[in-house]
């Protein structure tokens, strides 16, 4: 038994709705943000197989250095935050026992959700 074709109408392209060209908008805008990162990252990468290579290259990431000594420093501050936090509470059973079955009862019932 053949099967009849159903006719469909003329197709025309979907219009560009503001959202679509917004996305397309801020795609552009973020991929040249990223684009030094992904340059640096290139080099250091096509640096390395260079070493494989035997030839030794002299890469310059001064993006990539600022961002690590940036996020070195930040680690550094917030360790020796959460360290003297620790250092200075209150380890009495009267005041962590009570803490710990209110942190306990919130993840029950987060789990049970």
């Amino acid at each position: 038994m053949a099967k009849l074709q159903v006719p469909f109408e003329y197709h025309r392209p979907p219009e560009r709705r503001v959202g679509e060209v917004r996305k397309i908008v801020v795609l552009v805008i973020l991929g040249a943000a990223m684009a030094p990162v992904l340059v640096e990252g290139a080099a250091l990468c096509i640096g390395g197989w260079a070493e494989v290579a035997g030839t030794r290259l002299h890469l310059e990431t001064p993006l990539l250095s600022w961002s690590g000594s940036t996020l070195e420093v930040r680690r550094q501050w917030i360790g020796e935050w959460i360290l003297h936090t620790y250092q200075e509470a209150s380890w009495e059973p009267g005041v962590v026992l009570p803490i710990l079955a209110a942190l306990l009862i919130i993840a029950m019932w987060m789990l049970r959700r």
